[in-house]
């Protein structure tokens, strides 16, 4: 109950229940004003508003990840998150999250990494926060209206067959027949690891190859035809494999040590580094200039063409003789189908 402090004539308000601290506030005019502080203090005590700190829903957001994609995805949104958080300086209830929160860390990492970063962080908040938004933790999403960033274009590294014939010739056996498994299965570095004696059928010549490349980042098979060099690699090992093709002491070739194959061969032989994957772009090339993107698609194992499409524009300038052409047309053609432009008003 609000009392009154006779020498000062003004209210005071206090809160005494069992089993909480007592709160008291002075300083009121009227004895109404220090009563509806009372009610209020005691409606928080009785219905408390919990409060979700941005740091605890990115901790349940990271659990789901983790049981839903691959480990380098998930590492990613980890360390996406983690920089967001420290841009904020402190630990903050999701709902004060606003957008100069989201650009102000944006705009930081454009500054430093670029636009291919920022458009990258920005995909991953947004993912994020609607995530956050259907569990009923945020009621909108704050990189709705944020735009993209501008990127410069970006042309992936194809080594030149030069380059790849000089590696093969200083490589040992073991690396060179690795080598020539990712060359003609275009295959990954992943994918290569996981080759199992069973997922060889020399009868059929075809060969499974195990991929996280799919949305969730489960495992999934794709069936590819072997060729004559790649069959002949494959068997060789096929013979005394226990577990793995490539493998050590019957355990699988760990990452790290096929990570180092071609890092290795390229220093020694001078030339610009590559990965298995920039292998894979090199004979994605090759291929484009002989075979229709149906049959590009088939060989790299896209779902969609459109992933091929642009797979293919992000490694090489597709050459196309465009207008041209009609110079051809009408060198061929006679004067008679060639359909002059009509002169305008004021042409005499």
């Amino acid at each position: 109950m609000p009392y009154l402090n006779k020498k000062t004539k003004l209210w005071t308000g206090r809160i005494q229940r069992k089993g909480f601290p007592q709160k008291k506030k002075r300083g009121f005019k009227t004895k109404t004003a220090a009563k509806k502080w009372e009610q209020n203090i005691l409606e928080s005590i009785l219905h408390p508003q919990i409060v979700f700190l941005t740091s605890q829903i990115s901790l349940k957001y990271l659990k789901y990840c983790q049981k839903r994609f691959k480990l380098n995805t998930y590492r990613q949104k980890t360390f996406i998150l983690k920089s967001f958080l420290l841009s904020l300086q402190k630990d903050i209830s999701i709902e004060t999250i606003s957008l100069s929160h989201v650009e102000n860390y944006l705009d930081d990492m454009y500054e430093v990494k670029g636009g291919k970063k920022a458009n990258r962080d920005l995909r991953e908040l947004g993912t994020f926060f609607n995530w956050v938004i259907q569990r009923d933790y945020l009621s909108s999403n704050p990189c709705q209206s944020v735009e993209k960033y501008h990127e410069d274009p970006f042309i992936k590294y194809v080594p030149p067959a030069e380059d790849i014939q000089t590696i093969l010739e200083i490589a040992t056996q073991f690396e060179k027949d690795i080598i020539l498994v990712a060359y003609h299965a275009l295959a990954r570095a992943g994918e290569i690891r996981s080759i199992k004696p069973d997922d060889c059928d020399f009868e059929n010549d075809m060969l499974t190859l195990w991929t996280r490349k799919r949305k969730g980042g489960s495992l999934e098979p794709d069936q590819i035809e072997m060729n004559k060099t790649l069959k002949s690699v494959l068997s060789r090992y096929a013979v005394n494999a226990v577990n793995y093709i490539f493998e050590r002491n019957e355990k699988q070739l760990s990452k790290n040590s096929l990570d180092k194959v071609l890092p290795k061969l390229c220093k020694k032989a001078g030339i610009k580094p590559f990965t298995f994957h920039s292998i894979r772009h090199h004979v994605a090339t090759l291929l484009a200039t002989r075979l229709s993107l149906l049959e590009v698609q088939k060989a790299l194992r896209h779902k969609r063409a459109t992933t091929t499409d642009i797979y293919l524009r992000s490694l090489v300038k597709i050459e196309t003789k465009g207008v041209h052409v009609l110079d051809d047309l009408c060198k061929r053609s006679r004067p008679e189908n060639i359909i002059p432009f009509q002169k305008t008003i004021n042409q005499k």
